[in-house]
């Protein structure tokens, strides 16, 4: 943790890992207690990191727009979805894309409480207003009424929200911060499950848009990669959501191990044993691609094993 503080501090950065550093920390500390780490180290560099967003300092990648949510220019600063062929992104994502703006209006209520904890009113509040002009911001702006569920990057160079359904949206119900009411978060998880669910996982392109990729084999794989192919990373924050819309309850511990069943029965067995695939094809039979063990991958996966509490795995 203190390793990947200091390179993140010295390199700055241009896209969302940040973020997700920050919800990294979040999560140390939840199971370390460690609270003098907290205090002295943790918490001061993730206001330090949040500080280059809210003052747009070069290089960041991402800026805060007047409205609370970040924004990125040109390409848009990079997200997890950075695949690129022949130069050129594959999936453009300027703008303000879902996850990093879910992600932002998270670490901003992270930060609040933080603070709140080091005694520091005055930042307390500060973060608490940013929050809830972000949240506010997020639910008018990421509502897409004809689906049901959220647009996948807002205000990008085009002008129009794009529509196309992808996972990155669960990370708005995922999230411990109830950023969308209640009606808004079951319609996201019900699309998600009926558009992008698979025996392996969550597609990133829903199999009925012109731009789906069925296969990531060979040289199709940097097109592919986002466009249609399984990421079984995603499994975590899909666990994380269906327990955050039907609670821990036996219909919620019903569909996340559902969800995890081929995984953990079947593919952990084939390939790297006891390992799980960086991706898999988006079409049936869904063949693993790329790396045949990622530590990302896996470590979600049995991330969201432990939240099942399956004790049969």
């Amino acid at each position: 943790m203190a390793g990947a503080l200091d390179r993140l501090a010295r390199g700055g950065g241009v896209g969302d890992e940040a973020l997700w550093f920050i919800r990294a920390a979040e999560q140390y500390v939840d199971h370390s207690r460690d609270w003098e780490f907290l205090r002295q180290a943790l918490a001061p560099a993730c206001e330090a990191l949040a500080q280059r967003w809210i003052e747009g300092a070069p290089g960041v990648g991402y800026r805060l727009a007047p409205d609370g949510l970040l924004t990125s220019g040109g390409e848009g600063g990079l997200t997890w979805m950075d695949a690129r062929d022949a130069g050129q992104a594959v999936t453009p994502r300027a703008g303000k894309p879902v996850e990093v703006n879910a992600l932002w209006h998270h670490a901003l209520g992270l930060l609040e409480r933080w603070a709140a904890r080091r005694n520091l009113p005055d930042k307390s509040r500060h973060y608490a207003a940013l929050q809830e002009l972000c949240g506010r911001s997020f639910r008018q702006r990421f509502w897409n009424a004809a689906e049901g569920c959220l647009y996948d990057v807002v205000d990008g160079p085009a002008g129009a929200p794009d529509g196309a359904i992808r996972p990155n949206q669960i990370w708005a119900v995922a999230l411990p911060t109830d950023l969308l009411d209640r009606p808004q978060a079951a319609g996201t998880l019900a699309v998600v499950e009926r558009r992008l669910m698979t025996p392996m996982g969550l597609r990133t392109l829903s199999i009925e848009d012109r731009a789906f990729a069925p296969s990531a084999a060979g040289g199709e794989f940097a097109r592919a990669r986002h466009q249609g192919a399984v990421h079984p990373w995603l499994m975590g924050a899909y666990v994380d959501a269906v327990f955050r819309v039907h609670g821990r309850t036996a219909r919620g511990y019903a569909r996340a191990e559902a969800a995890l069943q081929t995984l953990l029965t079947d593919h952990l067995r084939e390939g790297a044993f006891g390992h799980v695939a960086e991706c898999f094809d988006g079409a049936a039979p869904h063949a693993p691609r790329g790396a045949s063990a990622s530590a990302a991958a896996l470590g979600e996966v049995l991330r969201a094993c432990v939240e099942t509490r399956a004790e049969r795995w």
